[in-house]
């Protein structure tokens, strides 16, 4: 883990809220989140303009899982037609 993630992971707050949102992701059981997986290992994706909401993608330029460069592939619009935001941190 990189020392700005372990940095922010001291917070309660962002700790408390990583739990909380994984707990959610997982209340319905892990099949989605495998298929999400199996989608990522296979290189399957979707189409951003094919999302019905506002997209806001934030990506950590020290992600060592996923590069940076990742996020940038996406469509420049949303579904609304409108521009989405790119925040690297």
């Amino acid at each position: 883990m990189p020392p700005t993630n372990a940095e922010v992971l001291k917070r309660a707050e962002v700790r408390d809220g990583l739990g909380e949102s994984l707990a959610e992701s997982l209340r319905q059981g892990n099949g989605r989140a495998t298929w999400d997986g199996v989608a990522v290992a296979r290189g399957e994706g979707f189409r951003l303009e094919d999302i019905q909401t506002e997209v806001l993608i934030w990506h950590g330029e020290q992600d060592r899982n996923d590069p940076v460069e990742m996020a940038a592939r996406p469509a420049p619009v949303d579904a609304t037609g409108r521009n989405r935001r790119q925040i690297s941190v």
